[in-house]
């Protein structure tokens, strides 16, 4: 495979900063990443930019459900990423075909705002209409999402832990780090372990940054306490503005050793959906 240029890896572009919640208490709640897509949303609910969020709250361990968020609260114990696939989409379109959401605001994994994206270009073939009423979509950086059975029952065989005592899973480092409610220190899966566990769709996906969204969000092991925000169309340069001039957050300049980090994973998960492909040929 050719070296790959930093387009074809970070895709569309208006800024790259480094971003975390001036508020406190949502700061705490994140200490890995700042909790800066929770204030942007914050932000937005409070200026009327939209009257709902659409994402994903902890169930179980780590189990997940999506839900309809419009209250400050709500939208607190939503933060942090999940790492099983969950219906956003779904509950989204009911939201906007149902409920009395007149804007929302939606939080998902990059093949879901791909295919968000490809209703607002081609609405007639995917058969909705409601796009125009979604107001912001936020993508999280993605390396995949796990088999919750497979993985599990991963945890149970190899460790002793049953999925409700997880209280968190985080990427860094090379592993997984998945945080066990009673332990002090967390389990170290490494990545190239953990990949056997990742569904078949998501080793086949190449987008890690999610560049079909309006604003991309991830975390950096060279930038802990801080989220990666990428604004990529109008409307997200637009929110990051606003969140920044109505004091929801702070940022500050991607430094190098950020940027180049994002790169290598992008490529990694790129590499790794090629390799994927070339079994099935």
């Amino acid at each position: 495979m050719v070296p790959l240029e930093r387009s074809e890896l970070l895709g569309p572009t208006r800024r790259i900063v480094l971003a975390r919640a001036v508020d406190e208490r949502i700061r705490k709640s994140r200490s890995g990443s700042g909790g800066a897509v929770t204030a942007l949303l914050a932000s937005g609910l409070a200026g009327g930019e939209f009257d709902a969020v659409v994402a994903t709250i902890k169930s179980r361990g780590i189990e997940g459900r999506a839900v309809v968020i419009t209250d400050r609260d709500t939208l607190l114990r939503a933060a942090g990423s999940r790492w099983t696939l969950v219906e956003n989409l779904k509950l989204l379109h009911q939201a906007l075909s149902s409920y009395r959401v007149r804007k929302a605001a939606v939080v998902c994994t990059p093949c879901q705002a791909h295919f968000l994206k490809q209703t607002a270009t081609f609405p007639l073939v995917e058969g909705t209409d409601f796009s125009e009423r979604i107001a912001l979509v936020v993508g999280l950086f993605c390396m995949g999402t796990f088999s919750q059975p497979s993985f599990t029952a991963f945890l149970r065989r190899r460790f002793g832990v049953s999925p409700e005592e997880v209280t968190d899973v985080s990427l860094r480092e090379g592993a997984l780090h998945v945080e066990v409610e009673g332990r002090k220190a967390p389990l170290r899966i490494p990545v190239a372990e953990a990949v056997e566990f990742v569904n078949l769709g998501c080793l086949l996906c190449e987008d890690y940054t999610a560049s079909d969204a309006d604003i991309s969000a991830g975390v950096a092991a060279a930038a802990r306490g801080w989220t990666v925000l990428v604004a990529r169309t109008k409307r997200g340069a637009e929110m990051l503005e606003k969140g920044e001039a109505h004091g929801f957050i702070e940022t500050a300049q991607a430094p190098e050793d950020v940027l180049v980090e994002i790169l290598q994973r992008a490529e990694e998960k790129m590499r790794r959906a090629v390799e994927y492909k070339l079994r099935f040929v």
